[in-house]
């Protein structure tokens, strides 16, 4: 299935679409932090292992629209 459908799907229920809300705000306000040329390099180095992080668990959460729709 097209991750475009998985998100449609995850946008429709309440609380995954809260989530995904969540990890795309937090996603942003991470990427805003690391371009400041006040960030350390020790800084930008654990956002990125955070945004990492943060990306895997929209995946699983997609995934698992994904293959409730193939069942």
């Amino acid at each position: 299935m097209a991750m475009s459908r998985s998100i449609w799907l995850a946008m429709k229920d309440d609380i995954a679409a809260g989530e995904l809300v969540s990890t795309a705000r937090l996603h942003c306000k991470l990427a805003l932090e690391h371009g400041r040329a006040t960030t350390s390099l020790e800084r930008r180095r654990a956002i990125i292992k955070e945004i990492e992080g943060l990306r895997a668990a929209r995946n699983a959460l997609l995934e698992r629209f994904a293959e409730r729709e193939s069942v």
